[in-house]
C-alpha cells in the first residue's frame, strides 16, 4: 500500500499490530509480505515477543509512539528505509532472520539494538540518531551474520 500520495495516510498502531501478528482476520498478506509506504503510523506499536512470519516493508513512514519490537522474530526482511521514528525505537534481543534495513531513517530519541540477532545484514546508511533524551544508540551484543552498512 502506497500512502505518499493519499491525503489520509493515517494508520493506527493496533491496526498495523493486528495485520502483522495475523489478527486481523480480514485482510490477507501474500506470499510476498507486507508493503506500506509513506503512512504515519498514530499511536504507541508494541510487538515485544511477537512471531512475525514475512517479509515487512514499511519504508517512509512516521511513528508518532514508541516502537517497541524487544524480543520479536521477523522471519524475513524488515525493511524502515527513510523512516522518521518520533519516540523511543527499541529492537533489542530481536531476531530477523533477513536483513535490517534502516537507511536514512531517523531516529529523534533512543535506539536499542542490544542483544539482536540479524540473519542477512545490517543496512543503516546514511540513518541518523538525534537521541533527544540523551541515552544513546545502545549496540552491545549485536550479531550480524552478514555485512554492516553504515
Amino acid at each position: 500500500m502506497d500512502f505518499s500520495a493519499q491525503k489520509d495516510k493515517i494508520i493506527s498502531a493496533a491496526f498495523l499490530d493486528a495485520l502483522l501478528t495475523g489478527g486481523c482476520r480480514t485482510a490477507h498478506i501474500s506470499h510476498e509480505g507486507l508493503w506500506i509506504q509513506g503512512a504515519t503510523i498514530d499511536g504507541s506499536l508494541s510487538l515485544a515477543g511477537a512471531d512475525v512470519p514475512y517479509l515487512d516493508s514499511l519504508n517512509q513512514c512516521t511513528f508518532k509512539g514508541d516502537l517497541d519490537l524487544s524480543g520479536s522474530h521477523f522471519h524475513n526482511t524488515l525493511s524502515l528505509n527513510d523512516s522518521k521514528f518520533e519516540r523511543r525505537a527499541d529492537f533489542s534481543v530481536m531476531q530477523v532472520d533477513g536483513d535490517l534495513a534502516i537507511e536514512r531513517a531517523v531516529f529523534q530519541n533512543s535506539f536499542d539494538l542490544n542483544g539482536t540477532s540479524i540473519g542477512g545484514s545490517l543496512v543503516a546508511g546514511g540513518a541518523t540518531f538525534l537521541d533527544e533524551g540523551k541515552t544513546g544508540v545502545q549496540l552491545d551484543g549485536v550479531r550480524v551474520h552478514s555485512e554492516i552498512n553504515l
